[in-house]
């Protein structure tokens, strides 16, 4: 097992700070082999700064797929904040 792959398995760390450091340092190596992980990552509920972490992450990698991910959350993000200011304006 190499380093990337351990650094891979520490994402699932309990600790979100050890999380963190992790996303870090696979974004500043650009592993794309973390992107599917950091990816599914982004979908789940999760502290605002681990995400923040995971956006930079994938930004840095820059693959297509890390990218396709990134305009996947945003548009889903996009349509969460129209369905609730729509609710909003209704109540």
């Amino acid at each position: 097992m190499d380093y990337d792959d351990k650094l891979i398995l520490a994402l699932n760390n309990p600790i979100t700070q050890n999380r963190m450091v992790v996303i870090e340092i696979l974004g500043k190596r650009k592993t794309k082999k973390a992107v599917s992980k950091l990816c599914k990552m982004l979908f789940d509920k999760r502290d605002t700064y681990e995400l923040i972490e995971i956006v930079k992450a994938l930004q840095n990698i820059g693959t297509d797929e890390a990218l396709e991910c990134l305009k996947e959350r945003k548009k889903i993000q996009k349509e969460n904040s129209k369905r609730k200011f729509k609710k909003k304006i209704q109540d």
